[in-house]
């Protein structure tokens, strides 16, 4: 029976049939500023729009007489509305961030599908050159593949860390035209975060330590030799313009610390507050007790 198995319908990566940490759940720790997308997404169906937009890299001023129209008539809107459909309307721009983030995961998701399938048809097919054959919606990556990617090593690969207890699947890497291992991940967001990288060098950790995987566990592949390179390619950003950056011990660095504080957060749920007037009291474990102690427990 194979150690390593990933569970799709519940999206769970196990290690003789235990549960392991998932990367990105890890990363969620590192929180993304998001605070002003989350504001916009709120007051977008007041008819609301923002006073600046970037157009080509650069902030350009909306004038008013072409944001007040719509605002103009969600206040008409507004004003006949009864205070039960009010309130309704009201609970739903409170959930509208949340419903445009999922609705970005299943396209997210689409996007992940057609570069698994046109990476795979180059390595499967073409010893791993990026070909001139595009999928519709992913054009521009694989042009920009076919100028930057000598040959595809990954695509999808799913890989854990025993040692840190972590399980995922590592999106794709390649060779550059210098030969060096570049660890590569697809991001449908308009901006690049700190934290894609840290997610990215937990994947690169774990398969440097254990290899790549089936999801059913069958070991596949190993890395050739170290990752030197880290890319981050963002298909909502104006332009597409993939970041390179070559900080893979920081970051790895990073990632361990994140687990680190992951698992930290979640002993913290665990213990028990007690509140009082005064002051909110933790119920303290024995000063002699390792996390690791606390947290089998």
């Amino acid at each position: 029976m194979n150690r390593y198995n990933f569970n799709k319908t519940d999206h769970v990566h196990s290690l003789d049939e235990k549960e392991l940490m998932g990367c990105s759940t890890i990363v969620g720790i590192i929180n993304k500023p998001l605070q002003w997308w989350v504001a916009e997404q709120t007051l977008l169906p007041f008819g609301w729009q923002k006073y600046n937009k970037k157009v080509k890299g650069k902030y350009q001023i909306v004038p008013d007489k072409v944001r007040l129209p719509g605002v103009q008539q969600m206040q008409a809107v507004v004003s006949e509305m009864k205070p039960k459909v009010f309130l309704e309307f009201l609970d739903s721009c409170y959930k509208n961030h949340n419903v445009k983030k999922d609705k970005a995961a299943e396209k997210g998701t689409d996007l992940h599908s057609k570069l698994e399938v046109w990476v795979k048809l180059c390595m499967d097919h073409f010893e791993g050159k990026p070909i001139a054959e595009p999928i519709e919606g992913i054009e521009l990556f694989t042009d920009w593949a076919r100028s930057n990617v000598k040959t595809f090593l990954w695509s999808e690969m799913h890989t854990y860390s025993e040692v840190l207890w972590t399980g995922g699947v590592a999106d794709v890497g390649w060779l550059d035209h210098e030969d060096r291992v570049v660890a590569g991940d697809f991001k449908s967001a308009k901006d690049v975060w700190f934290s894609h990288f840290i997610q990215l060098a937990g994947y690169n950790i774990m398969l440097e330590e254990s290899g790549g995987y089936t999801a059913e566990g069958e070991k596949i592949f190993d890395l050739p030799k170290p990752a030197e390179r880290y890319c981050i390619a963002a298909f909502g950003k104006e332009v597409f313009d993939p970041i390179i950056l070559d900080y893979v011990d920081d970051f790895k660095a990073a990632f361990k610390s994140s687990v680190h504080l992951y698992k930290l957060s979640k002993l913290f749920d665990k213990v028990k507050l007690e509140i009082n007037k005064a002051s909110m009291k933790a119920a303290e474990p024995s000063k002699t007790a390792t996390l690791a102690e606390l947290l089998a427990a």
